[in-house]
């Protein structure tokens, strides 16, 4: 993945949808390029990957089509049980300089472009305001908007512990966690975390 060399993110987004519905979230990439045939390229072979790499995730029965989502070109994975067809996942390119990776139906909250960017939420500029604007990227992680997904994917036997109760108690005090690096000079690297708390109900 040479051709990796400017902006992207990955991210992990709750949904309880489609063939993401048991897990609770689904991964999405998106990268930003200057040479669009290399990652075109790469695409392909995660077509051909998954083609010939049935079983595990990758399902008997997979077919990579081309759909248009919002007047955007997009491929999508998808298997057909009876008479339902499944989406697995969707790869293409937002924009001419921008290519995506989204399971299941998470596409959907790329195309058509959301109303409000992450970068814009309430959440987001709350955790983030304090930062340095110059970085090298963002860690961030909505605490609150994950938790359904940890209860559903631990066992039992976990949630079961005073180690995990400990935990989820601290865990449901918060209300978010962001963290960025910024290169100082060609040795030093500056780490910067805040962790937004929820306030304490007044008795």
């Amino acid at each position: 993945m040479g051709w990796l060399t400017e902006d992207f993110a990955i991210a992990a987004v709750p949904t309880t949808a489609g063939a993401l519905r048991s897990s609770g979230f689904g991964l999405v990439l998106l990268a930003r390029t200057t040479v669009a045939d290399l990652p075109r390229q790469f695409l392909s072979k995660l077509d051909r990957w998954a083609r010939s790499s049935p079983g595990g995730p990758i399902p008997d029965g997979l077919e990579i089509r081309a759909e248009t989502l919002a007047q955007t070109e997009v491929t999508a994975w998808t298997v057909r049980s009876q008479s339902m067809t499944t989406r697995l996942a969707t790869q293409g390119f937002l924009t001419q300089d921008v290519l995506f990776w989204a399971a299941g139906d998470l596409i959907t909250s790329l195309l058509p472009a959301p109303s409000t960017a992450l970068a814009q939420s309430p959440t987001f500029r709350r955790l983030t305001a304090g930062l340095p604007t110059t970085n090298g990227g963002y860690f961030y992680w909505h605490v609150g908007a994950s938790l359904p997904i940890l209860d559903r994917l631990l066992p039992s036997e976990l949630k079961s512990t005073p180690a995990y109760t400990q935990g989820r108690v601290l865990l449901d005090a918060v209300r978010g966690l962001a963290a960025t690096t910024t290169n100082l000079d060609d040795r030093t690297v500056r780490l910067d975390i805040l962790l937004s708390l929820k306030p304490t109900p007044v008795e």
